[in-house]
């Protein structure tokens, strides 16, 4: 048997070398004895959230937004900040008679209404819906096209007024058809 003080210097000299992750620092493992970077961004994937990268480092990790999102601190970890959405539209990403619309992480270019798509989806350009819609203000009218729009006269001798309507009809004189 060996001896109570030989024995407690044996448990010393062997927990020594017994390293327990418990007793590494935050953002270490233990392992063969010793302390060892923990990868945070292969043991928890998803530390950065949805729309976030996750980069490690000796001891941590920080997160990078994805293209299209935003944090408030340009490197973080989960605990300090989190990705939101860019609204792109606010600085209007599109050109010519294109409108932003937002999506989640990006955005689309759409033409506005009277416009189309060019042949090269890159702007748009007038509908002439006179000329693509022949009958778009009825047989008693005339079409005159504008930039985005279109507008519509009645010949002489008809109306749209006080009918509700776009088409053009007969102006009748009440007055002179009860004489």
């Amino acid at each position: 048997m060996f001896p109570t003080t030989h024995l407690k210097w044996t448990l010393l000299h062997f927990g020594l070398f017994l390293v327990s992750s418990e007793s590494c620092e935050k953002g270490f493992d233990g392992k063969n004895g010793g302390c060892v970077d923990a990868d945070e961004c292969v043991t928890v994937p998803s530390v950065c959230g949805d729309n976030a990268r996750c980069f490690n480092t000796h001891g941590s990790y920080y997160c990078n937004c994805n293209e299209g999102f935003q944090a408030d601190k340009h490197n973080f970890t989960h605990e300090t900040g989190q990705c939101r959405d860019i609204n792109e539209c606010v600085e209007d990403e599109c050109p010519g008679n294109m409108k932003c619309v937002n999506t989640f992480g990006s955005y689309n270019c759409t033409c506005r209404k009277g416009y189309k798509t060019t042949r090269l989806d890159t702007d748009c350009e007038d509908i002439d819906e006179c000329k693509d819609a022949p009958d778009v203000c009825g047989t008693n009218a005339q079409c005159y096209n504008q930039e985005g729009a279109y507008s519509c006269k009645c010949d002489q001798g008809y109306s749209n007024s006080g009918n509700k309507q776009l088409v053009c009809t007969e102006i009748v004189h009440f007055c002179l058809a009860n004489e």
